[in-house]
């Protein structure tokens, strides 16, 4: 007899370890065998410290999100002693506190802009996060071609360094080729600033003179 494909879940990842470790116990002593290399005990998705408690939480189930909500170091957490399973929280909450939270909410938006802007264009969850690095220059470039100001551009950008860097994944902002559309798109909608003059004493004798005869 066998038992494929289940999961569980608990309302805190302490609970979920703990009734985690009881089932496969209980499993064991009915004389069922895990298979070690399948079998993941530890609670490895959390969709709380990304998303925040009040954010939307759009496309949680969606995204291959191996890198955010599953994290890149599952397989090292399962080959963690027992004794640090319980404190993976503190990894994962202090993350959730190196940016503001107002930061979060506007880079998780526009991280979630790209990947619709991916899913419209056929591009698959496996190659958005990680992106590669020309899908992310022709999409910073459909952006430069629609904004009449670089801030949407930056945005972007920053929005995907931020989601790649959290997962602990090889960022496609480090690209040179994405750096320089970046910066040419910067300069391309960056508005010259036409600084004034200063008045000079004749232009005010001139409006003084047309004051006083409008009089």
């Amino acid at each position: 007899m066998y038992l494929d494909d289940g999961f569980g879940t608990c309302v805190d990842k302490d609970d979920a370890v703990l009734i985690s470790s009881q089932i496969k116990q209980d499993l064991i002593e009915s004389g069922f065998v895990p298979k070690v290399e399948k079998s993941t005990w530890y609670p490895v998705q959390n969709l709380v410290w990304f998303w925040y408690l009040g954010s939307l939480g759009i496309d949680a189930f969606t995204v291959d999100w191996h890198g955010v909500n599953g994290w890149t170091h599952s397989v090292e957490i399962q080959e963690l002693p027992e004794c640090f399973f319980g404190k993976i929280h503190l990894v994962t909450d202090l993350l959730e506190g190196s940016k503001a939270n107002s930061t979060v909410l506007k880079y998780s938006r526009g991280f979630m802009r790209g990947k619709r802007w991916a899913t419209k264009n056929g591009i698959s969850d496996s190659d958005i996060l990680p992106a590669k690095s020309l899908q992310v220059a022709l999409y910073l470039s459909g952006i430069i071609q629609e904004s009449n100001t670089p801030s949407t551009l930056i945005s972007a950008f920053y929005s995907l360094k931020w989601a790649h860097d959290l997962a602990d994944l090889d960022s496609p902002t480090n690209s040179s080729l994405v750096k320089n559309i970046l910066e040419s798109g910067k300069r391309k909608l960056s508005k010259p600033v036409n600084k004034k003059e200063p008045i000079t004493k004749s232009q005010l004798i001139n409006m003084y003179e047309r004051l006083i005869c409008s009089i």
